[in-house]
């Protein structure tokens, strides 16, 4: 799944991006998020998501791919599993920022991809599932 999101906030270019490159100020951030800890650059965190009454709680890791402070542009790769041991998600997030004026223009592109298995279906005979 593909997320576009673009929005401005008043301060200067440079004061977003010592934002946006701390992903541990990130992660406050986010309703559900929590960092748990750092190896070297590598991001350690959980994140608990909620999709109408379903609720998964995901641990995993958080690393820039690629840092580019000349030309404001980050690319964050995350993966976790699913602590209840049933799905994994990762994501690859594309940051940009551009300057308008004395604010700053944030573009945020997310490949998201989610796989759970089912409860329900898990839970059945594979000859169930075949109509035997």
């Amino acid at each position: 799944m593909e997320i576009k999101n673009e929005f401005t906030v008043a301060v200067p270019i440079d004061q977003a991006w010592a934002v946006l490159t701390d992903l541990a100020l990130v992660a406050s951030c986010l309703p559900g998020a929590q960092l748990t800890g750092q190896e070297g650059d590598t991001y350690l965190g959980k994140v608990k998501i909620k999709v109408g009454p379903v609720v998964s709680e995901y641990a995993g890791t958080a690393v820039f791919t690629s840092k580019d402070d000349t030309n404001y542009r980050a690319v964050i790769e995350a993966k976790g599993r699913n602590s209840g041991g049933a799905g994994n998600a990762s994501a690859n997030i594309t940051a940009s920022l551009r300057a308008d004026g004395a604010n700053t223009i944030v573009s945020v592109d997310t490949d998201l991809s989610i796989t759970e298995r089912s409860p329900s279906l898990a839970s059945r005979p594979s000859s169930r599932c075949r109509g035997s």
